[in-house]
């Protein structure tokens, strides 16, 4: 199956860029659910449960709990469990 990945700039806070990034079948049809991939700069994707926040600097944290805050208020509460 062919798929590709598809960048979503909606929602994004002005001057902390972080895009939602899915993966989709040649259709169009996302192929990836249950997943939470981002990232910053358009060429290095994160994935929600396995980088944050290790894998992110201080400012890409920042920027992902600011564009994201139901997210990140999720993601402490599980950590804080």
């Amino acid at each position: 199956m062919e798929s590709e990945y598809v960048i979503f700039d909606e929602n994004n806070v002005e001057g902390a860029p972080v895009f939602r990034v899915t993966q989709v079948d040649k259709d169009g049809y996302p192929t990836l659910t249950g997943n939470f991939f981002f990232t910053f700069d358009k060429k290095k994707v994160f994935n929600v449960f396995r980088d944050y926040p290790r894998s992110l600097t201080a400012e890409q944290k920042q920027a992902f709990d600011e564009n994201f805050s139901d997210w990140a208020n999720l993601l402490a509460s599980m950590v804080h469990a």
